[in-house]
C-alpha cells in the first residue's frame, strides 16, 4: 500500500514539472486588445494572437531574441494592430525572407497599424515588412525599429 502511494506521489510530481516547463515556454498570452508574448514566442504563437485579438490590439513584446525564419506574419485578418517591443531595439528578430505583411485591404482603413521598437537581422525578398492594398490604409506607424539586412529592402 506504501508503495502504490509513493508512485502516486512520483507521478503528480513528475505530472507538475511537466506543467511547469510547459508554462515556461514562450507564448502570447492575453485577451481583446491588450497582449503580450514572451522572449522567444514564435511566428505561430505571434499569428494565433493576431488571430484571437480584437481590431485596434497592442501586442507588446518582452525584449529578447525571436527566430522568426521560415515565417510570414500576417496582419490581414485584423483592423489596427500595434507590434510593439517593450524595450526599444530590444527585440532581436532573425529573419529570411518577407515576414510581417498586409496585402489584403477590403476597405479604407484609418485604424492604427504599427511596428514598433524591433532589431531586424537577416534577409528579406520585398521586404521585412510590407504593406499593399486597394484601398488606403491612412494610419500606419514603422517606428524605432533598426534593420539589418543582408539582401532585400527592409522596410
Amino acid at each position: 500500500m506504501r508503495r502504490r502511494s509513493c508512485l502516486g506521489s512520483i507521478a503528480l510530481a513528475v505530472g507538475a514539472v511537466a506543467a511547469l516547463r510547459v508554462r515556461a515556454e514562450a507564448d502570447c498570452t492575453g485577451q481583446g486588445v491588450a497582449w503580450t508574448c514572451a522572449a522567444g514566442s514564435t511566428p505561430a504563437q505571434v499569428q494565433a494572437a493576431i488571430d484571437a485579438a480584437d481590431d485596434e490590439a497592442v501586442i507588446t513584446f518582452a525584449p529578447g531574441t525571436y527566430d522568426w525564419t521560415g515565417a510570414r506574419i500576417s496582419l490581414n485578418g485584423i483592423d489596427g494592430v500595434s507590434l510593439v517591443c517593450e524595450t526599444v531595439g530590444g527585440c532581436e528578430v532573425a529573419h529570411d525572407g518577407d515576414l510581417i505583411y498586409k496585402d489584403d485591404v477590403p476597405a479604407a482603413s484609418d485604424r492604427l497599424h504599427r511596428v514598433s521598437g524591433f532589431h531586424f537581422t537577416g534577409s528579406s525578398g520585398t521586404g521585412t515588412i510590407w504593406f499593399l492594398g486597394t484601398n488606403d490604409l491612412t494610419a500606419v506607424r514603422i517606428d524605432h525599429n533598426t534593420f539589418t539586412e543582408t539582401v532585400g529592402a527592409g522596410c
